[in-house]
């Protein structure tokens, strides 16, 4: 009997995410429990960090607080992906209520927020993404 090596299942990649946090602890986090949820995760401690990642690497999906202590804050950033990257995703997260008037975003979870309904709803967004993907293949 001969032991043949199974082949490599191809994989689907996994969802890239970058996570803008100013506070450490909770960057960490959320940022911890996306990684075990199967997420690439990329870490930002203000929005020109985003900003930088977002020019230098495929982002899927953009978490980032409403308020950091920068200069540039989460609707900044929230801007750019919507100029820039317009079919990525923005999801909030803040203390405070974001402004409605004018600003789009896809979600926003008030803090305290459990990081698995992060990533419940990443995960439901990109399934339902990846459908309508498959769709259109001929």
């Amino acid at each position: 009997m001969v032991n043949v090596a199974p082949k490599p299942r191809n994989l689907p990649e996994p969802v890239h995410v970058v996570v803008a946090e100013d506070e450490f602890l909770v960057r960490l986090f959320l940022a911890d429990e996306l990684r075990a949820a199967g997420f690439r995760v990329f870490e930002a401690a203000n929005a020109e960090q985003v900003i930088s990642i977002l020019n230098s690497t495929h982002i899927e999906v953009v978490v980032t607080d409403l308020q950091m202590r920068s200069r540039k804050d989460g609707l900044v950033v929230a801007q750019y992906v919507r100029e820039h990257h317009p079919d990525t995703p923005v999801l909030l997260t803040s203390v405070t209520a974001p402004p409605i008037n004018g600003f789009r975003f896809d979600a926003f979870f008030a803090k305290p927020y459990k990081p698995k309904d992060i990533a419940t709803w990443i995960k439901r967004h990109s399934a339902a993404h990846a459908t309508r993907s498959e769709d259109l293949l001929p």
